[in-house]
């Protein structure tokens, strides 16, 4: 089995895997692995007719679980092989953790749960529409970002030429919120990473733009076909409604999507209440497993 980086050319290959998989899960999307790759070090390999995910994190090798359809106790049995008899995984769900001790019945297993690696999921229409009392405030926040800007403002689809104006916009977010080497850096290096190559990876969106100057974007791909993974949302935090706006616009553009998957939180306060806010239909709880021989 040879494990290698992940390429552009991959992109196939792993939303094949996604979609035999059924997946809801952002670490599934082939976007997040090819823009986050030089941060993770994650590598993949075939293996038994699946997608096999590893890196090196403080000197221990990981795996994320086999994506895909294949013979799922040969291949953590394998797993455990190359782990020398200590299993380590990353980013399991609930039921995939469930999977690991059924198809490794030799090994004790410790979980440890990681709420800030869970993954907010919502249903499309719940964002297209704002219905409901839940829903109040976000429906005035838009109509009132509506209303004030009135034939100030233009909501279009993402295309590759946007790309420019959206790196210098997101380059000015950054500077007015002091990100030099934090998560939000390591973000807009991401997101430069995603706009190099927008069509290859098959990125969608929205741009607002207010009197031609853009105020607010949200960039997403296909995990698989009925679920889209929100990689990047962005918008002037002083112009009231633009977050719930963009967010709203997006929802409205993708009608053929089931779920729009806005990722994890983190651990950010403010970002955690932003996503709750939105009422997930799904929190994907995510948990690390460690294993020994008995």
């Amino acid at each position: 089995m040879i494990f290698r980086d992940i390429e552009l050319s991959d992109r196939a290959l792993i939303e094949n895997a996604a979609a035999e998989a059924d997946s809801l899960s952002c670490d599934d999307s082939f976007v997040n692995m090819y823009i986050w790759r030089e941060l993770y070090a994650q590598q993949i390999a075939l293996c038994h007719g699946t997608v096999l995910r590893r890196s090196i994190k403080n000197g221990m090798l990981r795996f994320s679980f086999p994506l895909g359809r294949g013979d799922l106790p040969l291949i953590l049995a394998e797993v455990a092989q190359m782990c020398e008899g200590r299993p380590s995984f990353e980013g399991l769900t609930q039921q995939e953790c469930r999977e690991v001790v059924k198809c490794l019945p030799g090994y004790d297993f410790f979980f440890e749960e990681k709420p800030d690696r869970a993954d907010y999921i919502y249903r499309r229409e719940d964002l297209a529409l704002l219905s409901g009392k839940k829903y109040h405030q976000k429906r005035n926040f838009v109509n009132r970002f509506r209303l004030e800007n009135a034939d100030r403002y233009t909501s279009d689809p993402f295309t590759p030429e946007d790309a420019p104006e959206i790196l210098a916009f997101n380059r000015r977010l950054c500077s007015g919120e002091s990100c030099v080497g934090g998560s939000l850096e390591r973000e807009g290096c991401a997101l430069g990473r995603a706009l190099a190559h927008p069509t290859e990876l098959g990125l969608e969106g929205r741009v607002i733009r207010l009197e031609g100057k853009v105020i607010a974007f949200s960039l997403c791909s296909r995990i698989t076909p009925r679920v889209a993974d929100v990689h990047f949302e962005k918008a002037v935090a002083d112009i009231a409604g633009a977050y719930a706006t963009v967010n709203n616009h997006l929802a409205l553009s993708l009608e053929d999507v089931e779920y729009l998957n806005h990722e994890e939180d983190m651990g950010i306060p403010g970002l955690k209440k932003a996503k709750e806010s939105y009422r997930p239909t799904i929190h994907l709880m995510r948990y690390s497993a460690r294993g020994e021989k008995r």
